[in-house]
């Protein structure tokens, strides 16, 4: 779940993996379309993702899918009626990557950074520029030593930490066939 626009948003409803909630403005308390609440559905509902995590990005909202073809989707608007109603993209901002779970995606700088399932490390900037090709991934320089020793089963316990101040990130990963992590990679 995050905060955007004085709403609670989350998803995480296994009947409606695609299906993202929010609570009316200003009280976290009302959902289920009472007060100003609602939902929105998140691309195809055949495409076997469901929503993995959002985060709040200026006035937009991204929502992330996965974990078999990933997909970055954003929410604008402001209000849940009338002319600045929630709006869902289209088409995917972009497609075939996504993050692994809610709490692999970090804001870093004026931009945003995830995981995805196949361990790489990824900023929203240049998905937005190259999509998932992973020459483009903030992983790159140690993606042999990610290969050899993520446990990829255990991904979804991989836990960020950003000090903004002194533009770190540490990023906690499971290794050597750990199940949860183990070791931390610093991000600066």
């Amino acid at each position: 779940q995050t905060m955007h626009r004085s709403r609670i948003w989350a998803a995480g409803v296994n009947a409606l993996p695609h299906t993202l909630y929010y609570s009316s403005a200003n009280n976290s308390a009302q959902w289920g379309g009472t007060g100003t609440s609602g939902s929105l559905t998140i691309g195809s509902l055949l495409d076997g993702d469901r929503i993995t995590g959002v985060i709040s990005l200026g006035a937009d909202l991204l929502v992330f899918k996965g974990p078999y073809y990933g997909s970055i989707w954003k929410v604008s608007g402001s209000a849940s009626t009338g002319a600045d109603a929630f709006t869902v993209s289209p088409m995917p901002l972009v497609s075939g990557i996504g993050a692994v779970w809610h709490n692999t995606i970090f804001k870093f700088r004026n931009d945003v950074g995830f995981m995805w399932s196949d361990g790489s490390i990824h900023s929203m900037s240049n998905a937005l520029n190259y999509g998932g090709y992973g020459e483009a991934a903030l992983s790159r320089p140690i993606r042999s030593y990610l290969d050899a020793n993520l446990t990829l089963g255990s991904l979804k316990t991989v836990s960020v930490a950003v000090n903004e101040r002194r533009s770190f990130a540490w990023i906690s990963i499971p290794t050597a066939a750990a199940t949860i992590p183990n070791q931390i990679l610093n991000m600066d």
